[in-house]
């Protein structure tokens, strides 16, 4: 503000810099967001290939809605929400599972889950 600026006996041209490497382009971006029209849905379902969610492409070619397996033996949820520009929803969704997004964990997480065989599982009891 003017007046903040002003307790600092500074103006609005203080921050204008020739040297490239102190000009700091850019807009305000809020420190707290919140989405606009979050909503979710559980879906069961079955094959782990099968897409969860319609994309952009499906949509314009008219592929229908994907539909979820009533027993199905996996769960997901799926996610429909607003964000403003220079709004990131991996934050939102990292916020919502309280998840690491480090590389290194999103990268363990993509390892394919191989369950104990009865043998080992008899070694851990």
């Amino acid at each position: 503000s003017p007046e903040l600026l002003a307790r600092q006996r500074l103006e609005p041209a203080s921050f204008h810099h020739k040297v490239k490497e102190m000009v700091m382009p850019g807009a305000y971006r809020r420190l707290v967001q919140r989405p606009r029209d979050l909503s979710w849905q559980y879906f069961r379902y079955t094959d782990p290939r099968v897409p969860l969610a319609r994309t952009d492409l499906a949509r314009l070619r008219g592929d229908p809605e994907p539909q979820g397996v009533a027993d199905g033996p996996r769960l997901a949820v799926v996610l429909r929400f607003t964000l403003p520009p220079s709004t990131y929803a991996t934050m939102l969704l990292r916020e919502l599972t309280k998840q690491s997004t480090d590389l290194t964990h999103q990268l363990e997480l993509n390892q394919p889950h191989v369950a104990p065989t009865s043998a080992e599982h008899a070694k851990e009891e």
